[in-house]
């Protein structure tokens, strides 16, 4: 895989969590978004924002807001868009050798049922296969190939070049016609 790859987290970040803020700034419960009453305007923003977004998505709008200020526009947003340019241009030059490019979605197995990652950072970190194809603007699909004797699933993730929809369709269809359609996994109240 390319070598920008160990920064693609990082960029992916920068980028999604910037286009975030700016993208939801519209939510603001006047005209978009859900609506909740308040004293006042302030009261009125804070509490739609509060009942209308989760944790998560309030914790992503607050990180990308700092991310597009002064100081750290230029410092990390500009420079992440720079990698995901280096990135975007070495996965074109990948795709002149490849057809297809196929990858893990994750560094580790799925987690059993009622477990999850406890820590933030290696959560994020998680998301260092996948974030790849949105930061590129490729096509991606993932794949079931099985489960392990656990009942984890096992998947992979197929990448086609820019505008190569129609082919990774193909691929993955012929992928799975090949492997055979997984068994459901049974779960059990212990799992």
């Amino acid at each position: 895989l390319p070598i920008t790859m160990e920064h693609s987290v990082a960029c992916y970040y920068m980028v999604a969590l910037g286009d975030a803020s700016s993208k939801l700034a519209c939510y603001d419960g006047m005209r978009y978004g859900h609506h909740a009453d308040g004293r006042n305007l302030s009261e009125m923003y804070k509490k739609s924002r509060m009942e209308g977004f989760g944790e998560e998505v309030r914790k992503r709008i607050l990180v990308g807001t700092c991310i597009l200020t002064r100081g750290y526009y230029e410092n990390y947003f500009v420079p992440a868009m720079k990698v995901r340019q280096l990135i975007s241009d070495e996965f074109k030059n990948l795709f002149e050798k490849a057809d297809m490019l196929i990858c893990p979605i994750s560094p580790a197995l799925a987690y059993k049922r009622g477990l999850g990652e406890k820590d933030p950072v290696r959560m994020y970190l998680g998301d260092v296969f996948t974030t790849i194809a949105n930061l590129a603007g490729l096509p991606s699909v993932s794949l079931n190939l099985g489960f392990t004797a656990e009942g984890l699933p096992t998947n992979v993730q197929l990448l086609a070049p820019r505008f190569g929809d129609d082919g990774l369709l193909c691929c993955a269809a012929a992928i799975e016609r090949a492997a055979g359609a997984p068994h459901i996994a049974e779960l059990t109240e212990d799992d």
